[in-house]
């Protein structure tokens, strides 16, 4: 629940769409991978990278159809 606060994740399972809302990880944690974020039926891995004013979201892979969005 804490990571998903941090991150802003909202998962659309209708519209098989994932939400990045203004995504900040704490000052001790530099970078996060996600494996298998489930969608539907589809999911995700994902790479995030903090940086001093900005996180970075890097889809690594795909499995079947979902539309990622991030809003900074």
């Amino acid at each position: 629940m804490l990571l998903q606060a941090c991150l802003g994740i909202k998962i659309d399972t209708r519209n098989q769409a994932l939400y990045f809302d203004n995504p900040v990880l704490p000052p001790f944690l530099k970078q996060l991978k996600i494996i298998n974020l489930t969608v539907g039926n589809a999911a995700i891995d994902a790479e995030l990278q903090r940086h001093a004013n900005d996180v970075t979201i890097n889809v690594v892979k795909r499995y079947g159809h979902v539309d990622v969005w991030i809003k900074k």
